[in-house]
């Protein structure tokens, strides 16, 4: 899992708008998207499992990782609680905004 850097909580609108004007990879978008389709008014409550994300994305398991690392690593999600695949508890995650002026430089290695 990619290195979360610090982030700044954002409502499930106003982030969806702001990934829709960002400049990234097709992929990696369309996996932001189908976060934000999980997600609360407030950007929050997002529980779907890997494979209920990989699905709805129409992607490998494989490709979903990575998009989704992508934007951990660059700072539009974020990991709020580590779930339990035993249990059958899924990961919790939030939307989030980047610090705008460092993060561009990281989609070049994504």
């Amino acid at each position: 899992m990619a290195e979360q850097r610090p982030t700044i909580p954002c409502g499930r609108y106003d982030w969806e708008r702001m990934i829709r004007e960002e400049r990234m990879d097709r992929s990696t978008k369309l996996v932001a998207l189908v976060f934000a389709s999980f997600a609360n008014v407030k950007g929050e409550g997002i529980f779907p499992g890997n494979d209920q994300l990989a699905y709805a994305a129409c992607m490998s398991l494989a490709t979903l990782k990575r998009n989704r690392d992508a934007l951990v690593r660059t700072g539009w999600l974020t990991k709020v609680k580590h779930g339990n695949r035993h249990r059958g508890l899924s990961d919790e995650w939030r939307l989030s905004m980047p610090d705008l002026l460092e993060h561009r430089e990281d989609w070049a290695s994504a």
